[in-house]
C-alpha cells in the first residue's frame, strides 16, 4: 500500500479525537474500515504508529514523526487545492509576450496596463523583439505568445492573423517630395536614402528592386529610437511599419504615404503544444477585442485582414 493523502487524513483525525470510534464518527467511515486502513499503513511503513492507552489512542514515537509531517502534508494539499480552484476561476500565473517595438508603441502597452489592473494575480512579461526573432522566442519556449509581422509560421506554431498594417514611406515635412499623395508606388523609391530594420530587407529588394541598396545614404538598425531619431533628423526616409511612429505622424513632425498593394500581416502566434491556461486566453481575448475596436477603428494604416490584400512575405 503506497501512502496517500486519505490514509493520513485518518490517522491524523484518530490522533487528534483520541480513539478509533470517534475518528469513524468525524470522517463518517465505518469503523472496522478506519481500523483496516490503519493497519494495512502501519504494514506499509512497517512501524507501530497508535497505541492504546488509559488516555484513549495516542501516537508512537514513529507515530508522532508522521503527525507532524502528515499534518504539515494535508495542509498543503487544502492550499493546493484552494490555489487549484481559484486558478479555474481567476486568471493566475506568468504570461511572457513578444512583439515587435512598433507593435508594443502602437497598442500593447496600454493594453496590458489594463489587463492588469483587471488580473491583479498574473504577472506579465514582455520582450520587444522584431519579427524574425518572435518567432524564434516561440519555438525555443522563451514566450507564450508573439505578434510579428512575418505571414508563414511554420507546423509548430499556431498563427491568427490581427490586422493588416499598411507598408509607408516616411520623413521629415521639409523633405519630402511627394506633395499631398495619397499613395506611392514601390518603384518611386529607387535613389532614395531609405532607413529601416535587418529583417525588412527581403520586403524593400521585392518593391523597388536590386538598385536600392546604392542609394546615397541608408540606415539599417534594429533599434527602434536609433530608427526615429535617425528619420527625425532628416537622415533618410523610415519605410516600414508606421505604427513605430504613429505619435510623430499624428503631432505633424512626420508626413507619410502608404506603398501601393504592400502589407504587413500583423499575426498573433501561439505554440500548439501549449496548455491554454486561463490567464493566456484572456490576455488573448484582450488583444483581439481592442486590435479590433481601438487599432483598426482609429488608425487609418490599420484594417482587418482581407483575402484579397497582397501580404508581404518576409524571410527570418
Amino acid at each position: 500500500m503506497d501512502l496517500d493523502l486519505t490514509s493520513l487524513r485518518c490517522f491524523v483525525t484518530i490522533a487528534r479525537e483520541g480513539g478509533v470510534a470517534r475518528a469513524a464518527r468525524v470522517l463518517n467511515l465505518a469503523q472496522p474500515a478506519l481500523s483496516r486502513r490503519m493497519r494495512l499503513l502501519e504494514e506499509a511503513l512497517g512501524v507501530t504508529l497508535l497505541l492504546r492507552s488509559r488516555r484513549g489512542v495516542v501516537p508512537t514515537e514513529a507515530g508522532a514523526v508522521l503527525l507532524r509531517r502528515a499534518e504539515a502534508l494535508l495542509h498543503q494539499a487544502r492550499h493546493l487545492q484552494e490555489e487549484v480552484s481559484a486558478a479555474a476561476a481567476e486568471p493566475v500565473g506568468l504570461v511572457r509576450i513578444g512583439c515587435p517595438p512598433s507593435v508594443a508603441a502602437l497598442f500593447l502597452g496600454r493594453l496590458l496596463a489594463g489587463y492588469a489592473r483587471a488580473h491583479p494575480r498574473v504577472s506579465l512579461r514582455i520582450e520587444e523583439r522584431f519579427s524574425g526573432s518572435v518567432r524564434d522566442a516561440l519555438l525555443a519556449d522563451e514566450i507564450d505568445i508573439g505578434i510579428g509581422a512575418l505571414g508563414a509560421g511554420g507546423p509548430d506554431l499556431q498563427a491568427e492573423r490581427l490586422f493588416d498594417e499598411e507598408v509607408w514611406l516616411v520623413g521629415l515635412p521639409a523633405i519630402w517630395p511627394f506633395g499631398a499623395r495619397a499613395t506611392l508606388r514601390p518603384t518611386e523609391l529607387r535613389g532614395l536614402p531609405l532607413i529601416h530594420s535587418s529583417w525588412f530587407r527581403p520586403l524593400v529588394e521585392a518593391a523597388a528592386g536590386p538598385a536600392l541598396p546604392d542609394g546615397p545614404l541608408r540606415l539599417q538598425a534594429d533599434a527602434m529610437t536609433s530608427i526615429r531619431e535617425f528619420t527625425l533628423a532628416g537622415g533618410g526616409f523610415l519605410l516600414g511599419a508606421p505604427s513605430a511612429v504613429h505619435d510623430l505622424l499624428a503631432e505633424g513632425r512626420l508626413v507619410g504615404a502608404p506603398l501601393a498593394g504592400q502589407v504587413l500581416p500583423r499575426t498573433l502566434y501561439r505554440r500548439r503544444d501549449q496548455p491554454a491556461t486561463l490567464a493566456l486566453e484572456r490576455l488573448v481575448d484582450s488583444i483581439r477585442a481592442h486590435v479590433r475596436e481601438e487599432v483598426i477603428a482609429r488608425h487609418r494604416f490599420a484594417r482587418a485582414p482581407r483575402g484579397a490584400a497582397r501580404a508581404a512575405t518576409l524571410r527570418p
